[in-house]
């Protein structure tokens, strides 16, 4: 019996201390922050990924670990010195879980980052079966709570509304087509009947003339999110907790901040 013996030593002051950044969703966790840009595609959505890149001068390429499930990651994707990645492939509705490794010269590798999870969306569309009696079930799926009008044609043209559902807590329902045995052909499609674009988490800031710094925390209406501010992206402290209001955005004022000669800030729901 071969026995393989892993060794993972931490390299200290690598990137796993440092932000992962892109466009899109926002996510913290520990001291690693990551934001995702997911996007659909033929083979499933994709992940995008990028992240500062290391001081320390022995880390020569970094490792990204993923799974569908907390501390199992199944698949890992190496990068090379690479300061950004994209993962595709991914299922809708699914959470996934990903962490970080750099790894040096002779290919020791760090510990493991701290884990983020994230949870891609259910995309909107419409698949069908036929029953004995010539009825079609379909079944809609989309962003939970999303309504949507169940339109039928024969012939691309005239598009008829025959049915209004709004996807549940599973992301899909079914609809019978009870109709359907009248037409010698039929085909369908949905329409949203309404959508209100989500607003992302978020925070902005701007400096007055007495150098307070001003933070636009914005998010999803009656979340309500920690302020965290930090010097070295390591050590986190709350300075404050605000709750969205109907605007989807709330200043909130940083009266300390001249207090410091760098600062840092995240939100945190």
């Amino acid at each position: 019996m071969n026995i393989i013996h892993e060794r993972r030593v931490q390299c200290a002051n690598d990137i796993l201390r440092w932000p992962f950044k892109s466009t899109g969703l926002m996510k913290f966790l520990g001291g690693l922050l990551i934001l995702a840009a997911l996007s659909p595609t033929v083979h499933g959505q994709s992940v995008t990924l990028a992240w500062n890149q290391s001081t320390n001068p022995t880390v020569a390429g970094y490792n990204i670990y993923y799974g569908g499930a907390s501390g199992n990651y199944t698949n890992t994707l190496s990068v090379g010195n690479a300061t950004n990645a994209t993962i595709s492939g991914l299922a809708q509705g699914t959470t996934y879980y990903f962490a970080a490794t750099t790894y040096d010269s002779s290919g020791m590798e760090s510990l493991f980052s701290s884990e983020v999870s994230y949870t891609t969306p259910i995309l909107p569309g419409v698949q069908f079966r036929v029953t004995s009696a010539r009825q079609f079930v379909l079944t809609v799926t989309g962003p939970i709570g999303h309504t949507y009008d169940i339109q039928a044609t024969q012939d691309f043209v005239t598009w008829t509304v025959i049915g209004t559902v709004t996807v549940g807590a599973t992301g899909s329902l079914d609809f019978t087509d009870t109709n359907a045995a009248s037409f010698s052909r039929r085909f369908y499609r949905t329409s949203e009947v309404s959508y209100t674009t989500s607003i992302l988490p978020g925070v902005q800031f701007r400096v007055t003339s007495a150098r307070q710094f001003v933070l636009t925390v914005t998010g999803p209406i009656g979340h309500t999110y920690d302020i965290q501010a930090t010097q070295d992206f390591v050590t986190w402290t709350v300075i404050g907790t605000v709750t969205v209001g109907a605007t989807g955005s709330l200043d909130f004022t940083d009266t300390n901040a001249a207090s410091f000669s760098k600062r840092f800030y995240r939100t945190r729901g």
